[in-house]
């Protein structure tokens, strides 16, 4: 199955579908799924990579148990999945906006790494470096209560994929969209893993006199070039211009 992943665009695409059913609502994960499992591709050993899914992340598997009634007798109980969908779904984060993963804790991890400075420091360094991060802390809190909480710092590119992710949401929340095209439209043009080329280019115009150099227009322009679905060369442009 390796081999079919890397060398063909429509197992790469199926296999896409199973980490897209996080962004579908609670109540549709089993139709996603369902429509997983109808368009899977002729691939030897797929079929137990899904079932692996199922029973793992979505519906649980089946265990034999003994009926109270009649020892002889033998039932199916389902049993919860190990990592049922509520653990991995991100539909509600991406609707609110909210972190959907834990990078702001390995931004912590680092921060402090950095503070620390090496290993095995002394008590006394590590209450310090406590009181440096408590004083950060107490910082953005008050920031926060006055209004002023520091804005997250994220390329273009990733702040138009979140839009792009959280308006699919909007759609199938609101029947816009049914799974089967969110399922689909959540591959088209993923910024943040096939960027390929990225070109910025900026442009100033320049007023020469005698006595001085004025700066009037500044114009950014940048152009992502990602794949679709079908392996296809999208171009997105993006433009600002600023007077200065």
């Amino acid at each position: 199955m390796t081999g079919d992943y890397q060398s063909r665009d429509d197992v790469r695409h199926w296999v896409g579908v199973l980490d897209r059913l996080a962004f579908l609502p609670l109540d549709k994960v089993e139709d996603g799924l369902r429509h997983v499992r109808d368009s899977m591709p002729d691939v030897a050993g797929i079929d137990d990579l899904l079932t692996y899914f199922d029973q793992t992340y979505v519906r649980g598997t089946f265990r034999r148990v003994r009926c109270a009634s009649n020892p002889l007798r033998m039932r199916l109980q389902r049993t919860s999945p190990l990592y049922p969908p509520p653990v991995w779904n991100v539909y509600d984060a991406t609707c609110c906006g909210t972190e959907r993963t834990n990078n702001s804790c390995e931004g912590w991890n680092h921060g402090m790494a950095g503070l620390v400075g090496h290993q095995h420091q002394s008590v006394f360094h590590l209450v310090s470096v406590l009181q440096q991060d408590a004083a950060v802390a107490e910082t953005v809190i008050i920031q926060d209560a006055r209004g002023q909480a520091p804005a997250k710092r994220q390329r273009l590119v990733v702040q138009l994929h979140q839009r792009r992710l959280q308006q699919l949401c909007f759609d199938v929340r609101d029947g816009r969209k049914t799974v089967p095209e969110t399922l689909n439209a959540a591959f088209i043009g993923q910024t943040c893993s096939q960027v390929l080329t990225v070109r910025v280019q900026v442009q100033v115009q320049v007023l020469a006199s005698q006595v001085k150099v004025q700066v009037l227009n500044l114009r950014v322009q940048v152009q992502v070039q990602v794949r679709d679905s079908m392996s296809q060369p999208v171009f997105l442009v993006i433009s600002k211009s600023f007077q200065l």
